[in-house]
């Protein structure tokens, strides 16, 4: 109103709320030292305690070597889950060690304290996988070169390339012993490329230079694992052959 004149009155809402009030979230798992099944261990926590004031929760969560939380290794960030939620670190940790951690949550504007510093010791480190055992099995004798290679051949399963390397070294023995014609065999050292552990995969050898010849004892079917007796004719790459 300005004395002469008095507008209409207009409405609006608003809500009165109390000052936000936010708890830490409460550790629940793992704590007390507790020994973590896995180097990736599930965390655990219960949501906190709020009011009317405080709006949907992102948590923050640190992973520490210290209990002063000074060498953090592991952080997340993730949003409140309902009543219990749970953070999985995305690395492995070192095995066998002593971790510390805590959580806070926060609102975007309202931000609780840390939780109380838990602890616990991460799982323990996989047991390796022993490496493939010697090759069983007497020794391959015939006179005809393709039957031994399927001799040595049997004595592995699945072959990785180390056991190649062992197999090849076995067949270049085993043709010497039995006297094959074309021989002494030996292994081709590649110039480059460790697969093999230097040698090729696949080839035995004999001779050097330009009369050097080679022979094909695994075909290429079945990931290079089925035995056979090839000599390579034609242009072939002359490597070293070292005689077994």
């Amino acid at each position: 109103e300005d004395g002469a004149n008095t507008g209409p009155y207009m409405t609006a809402a608003f809500e009165v709320l109390p000052p936000p009030e936010l708890d830490a979230p409460l550790p629940v798992s793992p704590i007390d030292n507790q020994r973590a099944d896995s180097l990736r261990p599930t965390l655990v926590m219960n949501a906190p305690n709020r009011n009317a004031a405080v709006g949907p929760l992102i948590y923050d969560l640190q992973i520490a070597l210290d209990v002063a939380i000074s060498q953090v290794i592991s952080i997340g960030r993730f949003p409140e889950a309902g009543a219990q939620s749970t953070f999985t670190p995305t690395a492995d940790l070192p095995a066998n060690r002593q971790y510390f951690w805590r959580v806070r949550a926060g609102d975007g504007e309202a931000t609780s304290g840390w939780s109380v510093t838990q602890t616990f010791t991460s799982g323990a480190a996989p047991t390796p996988t022993p490496n493939p055992g010697p090759p069983t099995g007497g020794p391959c004798n015939g006179s005809n070169p393709e039957t031994i290679v399927s001799c040595e051949r049997a004595k592995f399963g699945n072959m990785s390339h180390s056991q190649m390397s062992t197999f090849m070294q076995s067949v270049a023995k085993s043709l010497n012993r039995n006297s094959i014609s074309g021989g002494p065999f030996g292994m081709l050292r590649k110039a480059g490329g460790e697969n093999c552990n230097g040698y090729s995969c696949d080839v035995v050898c004999a001779g050097q230079g330009g009369g050097q010849r080679q022979w094909d004892v695994l075909g290429d079917i079945n990931g290079a694992q089925t035995p056979g007796w090839r000599l390579i004719e034609g242009s072939i790459r002359v490597d070293v052959c070292e005689i077994q």
